[in-house]
């Protein structure tokens, strides 16, 4: 207690993982990083409590349809988002992650830009 330890262990992500340096979310003690393995977009977290690192695989259709993914996080769940491909990186895609599993991502929904650009931001609205 109350000293540094080093997290290697056999769990550390694979060599060829590039942490790309401008997208991490921080969310309950979990960090979660943007990759790309061999132009191959995925997340690699790090568990602040057992101090272990996981690789979560991004939906197909995500990265086949999508580019600029970025993430963010709504309250709990993790969001990613992207841009539709089709429509020329117009449309904004938003996708959550459930309950911290890998292919438990919902699409939740598509904000058309109708020409202008999209902010990104989330916030949780409260009802009384």
């Amino acid at each position: 207690m109350g000293a540094w330890r080093s997290p290697y262990g056999g769990n550390l992500p694979r060599k060829s993982i590039y942490f790309l340096p401008y997208n991490q979310v921080v969310i309950d003690g979990v960090f979660y990083w943007l990759a790309d393995d061999s132009n191959t977009m995925l997340i690699v977290s790090f568990d602040m409590t057992s101090g272990e690192f996981r690789e979560i695989t991004l939906p197909d259709d995500l990265l086949q349809t999508y580019s600029n993914i970025s993430m963010s996080y709504l309250g709990n769940p993790l969001v990613v988002c992207g841009y539709d491909k089709q429509v020329n990186n117009k449309d904004l895609c938003v996708w959550m992650m459930r309950g911290g599993v890998s292919n438990s991502f919902t699409k939740l929904f598509t904000i058309p830009s109708y020409g202008g650009a999209i902010l990104r931001g989330f916030r949780r609205v409260v009802t009384l």
